[in-house]
């Protein structure tokens, strides 16, 4: 998938303008690199153009950082500068939907292996959550053998 295919599919899901389903984008792929491991950042970041894997990329070196749900989507909206708070959810579902169709089910399955549970909610549903977000998930909803073998990883 290209890159302008990807933003239209973003704004058309979440409703908002090309400029802010590009924010929206930029800032969760930013976070979403930060939330994931090294490797599935890089294995993300390889089925996707430049302008989309950019914002995937960090030192290999970088652990994953831990937090839930509700901080991530907290997270993206303080990246995407002059976007209503009120489409930021709707924003970041619009995004991981797109994300799913444009790389393999494999990547997209291992990246919310990583993921709080909630994100799986939110991408089962038909429409985007009018109500809060889900509850916060305080372990960060970490599930990989990496973490349990570094004894991170929630029971």
């Amino acid at each position: 998938m290209e890159y302008d295919e990807f933003i239209d599919r973003v704004a058309q899901r979440a409703g908002v303008s090309r400029v802010h389903a590009a924010s929206l984008t930029q800032a969760t792929l930013r976070v979403l690199a930060d939330r994931i491991s090294g490797g599935q950042d890089v294995d993300l970041a390889a089925q996707l153009p430049e302008q989309l894997a950019r914002p995937l990329r960090k030192a290999p070196q970088k652990l994953p950082e831990k937090y839930g749900f509700t901080e991530f989507v907290e997270r993206v909206g303080t990246r995407a500068a002059n976007t209503p708070s009120e489409v930021v959810l709707p924003g970041v579902r619009a995004v991981m939907l797109t994300l799913r169709e444009a790389v393999g089910d494999k990547e997209f399955q291992d990246t919310l292996d990583q993921l709080p549970h909630q994100f799986r909610d939110l991408l089962q549903e038909e429409r985007a959550p009018e109500a809060a977000p889900p509850a916060a998930d305080a372990s960060g909803g970490d599930r990989t053998a990496g973490a349990a073998a570094r004894g991170t990883a929630s029971c």
